[in-house]
C-alpha cells in the first residue's frame, strides 16, 4: 500500500521567540507529532513558521507580559522574554529554524517560513539568513 502523505503547517508563538525558546517549541511540536512520525504508513512533512516577529503593544489581544508570566518555567528559563528585545528575538528564532531545517536529525521538517512580517522585517531576515523562507 502507498504511504499517506500528510503535510502539517504549524506556527511558533511569539512567546517562544529567541533561539533556545524556539528550539523548545520545535521539540514540543515534534513530540506531539510522534505518532505520525513513527507510523510506517504516513509520510509526514512539517512546515514551521514564525507566527509573529514580535509581541506588539498596540495589538490589544497581545498581552506580552501576562503571557510571559503564564509560560512554563522551562520556557521562561530558556531565554530572555522576547517582548523585552522586540527587534532581535525573532532573529534567534530564525537561526534555530535554520539549524533544525538544515540538520539531518529532523528529516520531517520540509520547510520553514514566517507570517505577519512587514517589509522591514523581511528585508532584515533576507540580509542575515542562511536559508530564505
Amino acid at each position: 500500500a502507498d504511504r499517506v502523505q500528510v503535510h502539517v503547517v504549524t506556527k511558533i508563538w511569539y512567546t517562544y521567540l529567541g533561539y533556545e525558546r524556539t528550539r523548545i517549541a520545535v521539540d514540543d511540536i515534534l513530540t506531539d507529532l510522534q505518532e505520525a512520525i513513527k507510523d510506517p504508513d504516513v509520510d509526514l512533512k512539517v512546515t514551521l513558521l514564525l507566527h509573529w516577529p514580535r509581541c506588539y503593544d498596540h495589538i490589544p489581544w497581545m498581552e506580552c507580559e501576562k503571557e510571559e508570566n503564564q509560560l512554563p518555567a522551562r520556557v521562561r528559563d530558556a531565554g530572555p522574554p522576547p517582548h523585552l528585545d522586540k527587534e532581535n528575538a525573532w532573529k534567534g528564532s530564525w537561526k534555530a529554524l535554520e539549524d533544525v531545517y538544515n540538520s539531518a536529525d529532523y528529516p520531517v521538517i520540509a520547510s520553514i517560513g514566517v507570517s505577519n512580517f512587514d517589509r522591514n522585517d523581511m528585508e532584515a531576515l533576507l540580509e542575515t539568513s542562511r536559508t530564505a523562507p
